[in-house]
């Protein structure tokens, strides 16, 4: 009888986190008022240099230095440093064109890096990251 118990009590314990999520995903007033918004992750300058290494490295460096005729250094970037996190963050997603009137290379600065795949949150990291390298820079 006390195995039969325990197993039965073993079962609510495995079963309670299923049912307790499914409660939490399913209770909410109709109106939407409880709702609370989606969790925004931190961002992650370690998750951002290894977006960075497979879509920015061509052109800017493995640490921002820049490449000759392919990207400017973004270590000790003026635009960079300038610029608020959204503002960068609007600059990735959308890039620059070759003829734009603000370009100093005429070369084109592709949207998020040239890889569609790229989300927002994987670029807010690719800033942290950028923000890391202005900070090791300014240290030097």
């Amino acid at each position: 009888m006390k195995n039969v118990m325990y197993r039965w009590i073993l079962a609510g314990f495995r079963c309670a986190p299923i049912v307790l999520l499914g409660l939490m995903l399913g209770c909410s007033d109709e109106s939407g008022k409880n709702a609370k918004p989606p969790a925004v992750s931190k961002v992650d300058p370690e998750r951002g240099r290894t977006v960075y290494s497979a879509s920015c490295v061509t052109c800017h460096g493995q640490r921002g230095q820049g490449m000759p005729n392919q990207g400017l250094p973004l270590r000790d970037s003026k635009f960079i440093a300038e610029q608020s996190d959204e503002a960068l963050l609007e600059y990735l997603k959308v890039g620059r064109a070759v003829d734009a009137p603000d370009t100093k290379t005429g070369l084109l600065m592709p949207a998020r890096g040239g890889n569609a795949a790229v989300d927002d949150e994987q670029l807010r990291d690719v800033v942290a990251f950028l923000r890391v390298l202005q900070l090791e820079e300014a240290q030097h």
